[in-house]
């Protein structure tokens, strides 16, 4: 049921008609961010508005706000366009017609004669179908992804038509339209207020002018662009990582909305973005391993900050003495995990997150670092000892096997199949022993054993006959 106090809430609904996720960021462009604004304006025409307050009724009050501000608004802004949508006005409350209505102005620029004109004619008489009314106006908008469009909702009481309004944010969010309203009451209940509390902020009017200061602070967020600031902060507080790429997913579809590297500016801060605040976000910041905020939701028409902490410092293994030739990738595990986090190469220098990680050069035979830590801002070098070459030479085709001879265990480290003529690979400095046998002799006995060592930068040579 409608409440006895007077009451006139505002809802300022702003969401992007255009819903293509692959919106471009114009850096430094941030007043052509949108070209025509539309504002649509559902207002409250139920019978309730007709109640006095102050000597005048609601519905007067509702005309005067709205017809002065589309007014001001229109002689400063050459590309706003409103338009208007009334509920409650064509059938009387005993009729009880929750779906009760209609799109009366259609969107054009210079249209508020238009607007009083039409106010003028109605005489508030029924019912409150407020989520109808939101769900129908989105049709009221025409196709322009470069639009940025608005819906303002003047009302006097809450809900009567059994529609849930909080249940529409969440379905219009799935949607990326984006259901971020600003509130403001009038004679509202403690208990009144927190019925809004699932779709927005709530501003309490405590007189005329307190109305029309909110007003004004809702319209000038509806009206200027948003702007957001990805900080990636470091152990300290300070946001100075970059260079690292970063991804923005629609938080229910799991969609790639934008994908993107951090960058500096030329201030040495990061880079202002222009993001739709359609909807909710989940970031993905691409360091190793990556690093996910969740649930982010951009206040439109303001200047919004994302800090994320990014605690990075960088990892490095080289050779003893590199010499600019000598390859080999290098696995980077979680400390005590089986799973590869990240697969670099020797000499390249790569950040993580701080922390303790498992490393396996995969040198022959490999070479292993176990928790090894990674600090904040520093670098964490591992050294190798340079390889040398080992050349098999053999008589005919057949297979060989090589052994790391540690303490007379022998471990195997490489295997050659269908080995012809020779081979040559590198290894790592050690104690060594092959095997070899020809290919169609079934005879163990008569399997070939050398044992050699190989030293850094040198070559090894092994001859069977």
């Amino acid at each position: 049921m409608k409440r006895n106090l007077i009451q006139t809430v505002l809802f300022l609904f702003c969401f992007f008609a255009g819903l293509n996720t692959s919106a471009q960021i114009q850096r430094g462009k941030y007043e052509n961010q949108y070209g025509v604004q539309r504002i649509l304006l559902i207002v409250d025409a139920s019978g309730s508005m007709k109640t006095n307050w102050s000597g005048r009724t609601k519905w007067d009050i509702a005309k005067e706000l709205i017809t002065q501000t589309i007014d001001s608004i229109e002689k400063v802004n050459k590309q706003v366009e409103f338009a208007i949508r009334l509920f409650g006005h064509q059938s009387p409350r005993v009729e009880e017609n929750c779906q009760d209505s209609k799109l009366e102005v259609p969107f054009r620029k210079y249209n508020n004669l238009n607007i009083i004109n039409k106010l003028n004619e109605v005489i508030p008489q029924g019912h409150t179908p407020i989520a109808y009314s939101i769900f129908e106006c989105l049709n009221d908008f025409p196709r322009d992804p470069n639009a940025k469009n608005s819906i303002i909702l003047v009302t006097d009481g809450v809900e009567n038509c059994e529609g849930d309004v909080c249940a529409l944010s969440l379905q219009l969010e799935k949607r990326r339209i984006t259901m971020k309203p600003f509130i403001i009451g009038m004679g509202l209940t403690e208990e009144e207020k927190g019925a809004f509390d699932c779709i927005g902020t709530y501003y309490d009017a405590a007189d005329q002018q307190g109305f029309k200061n909110s007003m004004n602070a809702v319209m000038s967020q509806a009206m200027h662009n948003t702007t957001t600031t990805v900080n990636l902060i470091q152990k300290g507080g300070k946001p100075i990582e970059t260079d690292v790429e970063m991804s923005f997913y629609d938080h229910h579809s799991g969609a790639l909305v934008y994908n993107m590297m951090h960058t500096m500016n030329e201030d040495q801060r990061p880079d202002t973005l222009l993001l739709s605040p359609i909807g909710t976000y989940d970031l993905k910041i691409h360091t190793i391993p990556a690093v996910v905020k969740k649930g982010i939701e951009l206040t439109p028409g303001r200047h919004n900050t994302i800090g994320v902490n990014v605690h990075v410092g960088g990892l490095q293994v080289n050779w003893n003495r590199p010499d600019g030739k000598s390859k080999a990738n290098v696995l980077v595990r979680a400390c005590q995990e089986d799973s590869t986090l990240h697969l670099t190469e020797v000499s390249r220098l790569q950040k993580f997150l701080t922390g303790y990680y498992d490393i396996e050069v995969l040198t022959i035979p490999t070479k292993n670092f176990d928790s090894v830590e990674i600090k904040q801002s520093e670098l964490t070098q591992l050294k190798l000892p340079n390889v040398g070459m080992f050349r098999i030479n053999v008589p005919d085709k057949g297979y060989a096997s090589v052994y790391k001879v540690k303490k007379g265990e022998y471990t195997k480290v490489y295997e050659f199949y269908n080995l012809i003529d020779y081979a040559v690979i590198p290894m790592l400095p050690g104690n060594y022993a092959v095997v070899y046998q020809a290919k169609g002799n079934y005879e163990s006995e008569e399997t070939q054993h050398r044992r050699f060592r190989i030293s850094p930068f040198k070559p090894t040579s092994v001859t069977f006959n």
